[in-house]
């Protein structure tokens, strides 16, 4: 790096939390035993635990998944502080002490996309100062944490086997790697369960309105499994959005469900395409489309899973037809 130069790595947050109890979760040796491909861009994930375990959930809750010896197949190599400095000093950030705010090409060019989150690069590089560089890496370590919450798509009901889906996200080496590298057999340690969204007591009243948006499937997928192995009496009504019909993952299972006396699913895609005939709804979810399926009732138990924007538009929603806020429960993501 050159005499009198120092590299620092820091990560910085700041928050304020009110912290009303502490729980420890155990993490459990588990294994990967199946792998199922839903679309170009998403993968169900089946994992066995190595010795017989109790594991008590409910359906739509989510776990940490965390990979051991991960092979990074897909071109991931570790990152340097002399990759830092080089970078650097390439751009001639060093000898004219310029501030550079983005790392992106740095991310490009040596992590092959696992690292465009390496969020920002302050660099005063003239000589003798410190470079100061923010990141979500441990340089220490040479690799990434691989360890994720991931909703449950499966349902007490099938004990064999603990399923999460996953989607490959832009940016996401977690997702990416577990998309793209991992195999059959792979060693994995899970804890858990977390998480409140789950259904009702059998003895409240009024049955169930499933929202979902892209990968905010998975959980509502563990209770529309779960509905159709319990027989439950509640009727259930998936509503599920996606942006076109090669982007509806676990299509096959849900046209299957459509089958089912107490499951009713309906499909809306937001950007059809002349080209790809669609015979299904299209449109965003908004007051007519609810209104229309009679879906504004206040006795329905809602769960909403997707983007937070998504989350909060559909909370809002339902609000103004006079749900009641305490039977809407959210899981949202980014």
């Amino acid at each position: 790096m050159g005499t009198g130069k120092q590299i620092v790595y820091s990560i910085g947050v700041e928050c304020y939390m009110t912290i009303f109890s502490l729980m420890t979760l155990k993490d459990i040796p588990a294994r990967i035993v199946g792998l199922h491909k839903l679309t170009k861009d998403s993968v169900e994930i089946s994992m066995a635990f190595e010795e017989k375990q109790e594991f008590s959930y409910a359906p739509g809750q989510f776990i940490m998944l965390e990979l051991e010896n991960p092979r990074f197949e897909s071109g991931w190599k570790p990152i340097s502080p002399s990759d830092v400095w080089q970078y650097i000093q390439e751009h001639g950030g060093a000898e004219r002490g310029e501030l550079t705010t983005t790392f992106s090409i740095l991310a490009e060019k040596t992590l092959d996309g696992y690292l465009k989150k390496l969020m920002s690069l302050g660099a005063i590089a003239e000589e003798g100062n410190t470079l100061l560089c923010t990141t979500d890496v441990d340089p220490a370590l040479g690799a990434p944490p691989l360890k994720r919450a991931y909703s449950l798509g499966s349902t007490p009901t099938r004990p064999e086997t603990l399923n999460t889906m996953v989607k490959e996200m832009p940016g996401g080496y977690m997702s990416r790697y577990l998309v793209h590298d991992l195999r059959v057999g792979d060693a994995v340690r899970i804890s858990g369960p977390l998480g409140h969204f789950m259904l009702p007591p059998d003895d409240v009243a009024g049955d169930i309105l499933l929202i979902g948006a892209g990968s905010g499937i998975t959980p509502l997928m563990g209770m529309l499994r779960f509905a159709k192995d319990t027989g439950m009496k509640r009727h259930v009504h998936l509503i599920y959005s996606n942006k076109t019909p090669e982007d509806i993952i676990y299509k096959e299972e849900l046209d299957s469900l459509e089958n089912e006396e107490n499951i009713t699913i309906t499909h809306t895609i937001t950007r059809p395409d002349p080209a790809q005939p669609w015979a299904g709804r299209t449109g965003r979810v908004d007051k007519s489309f609810l209104v229309e399926l009679a879906l504004e009732a206040p006795t329905h138990h809602v769960y909403i899973c997707g983007s937070m924007v998504f989350a909060k538009s559909m909370k809002e929603l339902l609000l103004e037809l006079g749900a009641k806020p305490e039977h809407i429960k959210l899981e949202a993501y980014g």
